[in-house]
């Protein structure tokens, strides 16, 4: 029962509309931006730049600003499972992250959805659940997702 509740936690309490307004914006952020901003960037810096090796940092830290604005503003848990599943689908569709290998990438799907799903209900928990504030949130979020993510693999 307490899951059901902090689930359905926001900070600010937005009307039905304007919140599915915000979830296909964010969903969109978080599916747009493995698939064309790796290439975007590859296309502005050149393929042999620093920036360029490491786009998967930039992209990472949209990705997980926009897992962190949905944890916030998003209620419904089937909602934030749509959004959680945009960017691995992306990147496999888009084959950004391993090029023509990424097909074996779905067997990782599972795991890394996992790991976005503990990434928001840490953060949920904490912030909304226990009304901490935020540095503990996202230090405790971060610490979850990694321990989550390297059990798994």
């Amino acid at each position: 029962m307490e899951k059901e509740n902090i689930m359905n936690k926001t900070i600010y309490n937005f009307a039905s509309k304007i919140e599915i307004i915000q979830t296909i914006i964010i969903g969109l952020i978080a599916f747009l931006a493995p698939t064309f901003l790796a290439q975007l960037i590859k296309a502005i810096f050149g393929a042999e730049s620093i920036i360029t090796a490491n786009s998967q940092l930039i992209v990472g830290s949209i990705v997980n600003t926009a897992f962190i604005i949905c944890a916030i503003n998003i209620k419904d848990w089937k909602k934030i499972v749509g959004v959680i599943t945009m960017p691995s689908i992306s990147t496999v569709v888009s084959g950004t992250i391993f090029g023509t290998a990424s097909i074996y990438m779905i067997y990782m799907i599972p795991a890394i959805w996992l790991g976005n799903f503990t990434l928001i209900y840490a953060y949920k928990m904490i912030l909304l659940g226990k009304n901490k504030n935020y540095f503990l949130a996202r230090n405790n979020r971060n610490f979850n997702k990694s321990s989550c993510d390297f059990w798994k693999f």
